[in-house]
């Protein structure tokens, strides 16, 4: 099989692989109201059989928020995609394919991650390598999930308990695998190309500080946890208050069913095309016999077979 490696960039986002997906990021959020809008490209390949190796995308988020009543000391984002081939029933139609947090100490990497510190009002913004590598956040490859050594999975889809069902040497993407194999893509007709559609969500969410977090800031008592809760998740002055779990287990969709009324939850679909060309059968030749004759009674004939 031949094999076609591609690097697509749009707006500075980038992702190499066989076929990459990529997505551009902006978001805000303040006391009052959120707002999440991320987009796509679309991943062309061609290859001799028409199928590919890998499918994976490398985002840049740029977030920011104002006039929070709690601090923010965490930002969370965890990156999800469909179709998946994920057997489990606490999975719905998005499988989680990348989760991190970003702690919020002042870094300044840029190309890599660049926040403000702590606080009521900041910014955080990643890229590159935070995102999975320098091989980027794999969503679809030869062998696709196994997760057969999870033994929580309940807890561990949800996003409530991840850490203890995480091998040593973690997953494809760190806390997760990937979503599922690149068999869905191949195009199997000669001369062809066919598109198949990668829809990701993306879910950011604003955490309190923890204590080595504060040890450098003068952050009020009351704003820091060492479970690192949810900011405001039950607030009276928030549409969508979150009461009926701790704030610092909240449920993946939960968030999500809230997000539009609560300031520090953040979520959105974006939608890419992968393409896959098959490329025609042919076949083609050239050269010159570079015939001589000498003086001699020697001929030669020298050329390319």
């Amino acid at each position: 099989m031949q094999r076609r490696d591609i690097l697509k960039t749009i707006g500075g986002i980038g992702a190499t692989a066989t076929a990459a997906g990529v997505g551009i990021g902006t978001m805000s959020g303040s006391a009052a109201a959120s707002s999440l809008s991320i987009g796509s490209g679309e991943a062309s390949v061609a290859t001799a059989q028409g199928e590919i190796d890998r499918v994976s995308i490398q985002p840049n988020i740029n977030v920011s928020w104002d006039g929070f009543d709690e601090v923010v000391g965490k930002v969370r984002v965890l990156i999800e995609a469909a179709p998946h081939d994920v057997e489990n029933e606490n999975v719905g139609d998005f499988a989680p394919v990348f989760r991190a947090t970003g702690w919020l100490n002042g870094t300044d990497d840029p190309g890599t991650e660049v926040e403000t510190g702590p606080g009521y009002s900041g910014e955080f913004a990643i890229a590159g390598e935070w995102l999975g590598g320098s091989d980027g956040i794999t969503l679809y490859d030869r062998t696709g999930p196994d997760y057969s050594g999870v033994s929580q999975p309940e807890n561990f889809f949800s996003g409530t308990s991840v850490a203890q069902d995480v091998p040593e040497d973690g997953f494809e993407n760190g806390n997760y695998e990937q979503a599922g194999t690149v068999d869905r893509f191949f195009n199997p007709s000669d001369g062809t190309t066919e598109n198949s559609e990668v829809q990701l969500r993306y879910t950011v969410s604003f955490h309190a500080p923890n204590s080595s977090i504060a040890a450098d800031y003068d952050i009020p008592e009351s704003d820091v946890s060492g479970s690192s809760p949810l900011v405001m998740a039950g607030a009276d002055d928030v549409g969508s208050p979150i009461t009926s779990y701790s704030a610092d287990v909240i449920p993946y969709d939960v968030l999500q069913n809230n997000a539009s009324g609560h300031p520090a939850i953040l979520t959105t679909t974006s939608t890419f095309n992968v393409s896959v060309e098959n490329e025609s059968t042919s076949a083609s030749g050239g050269g010159d016999s570079n015939t001589d004759a000498s003086g001699s009674d020697e001929i030669s004939a020298t050329g390319d077979e």
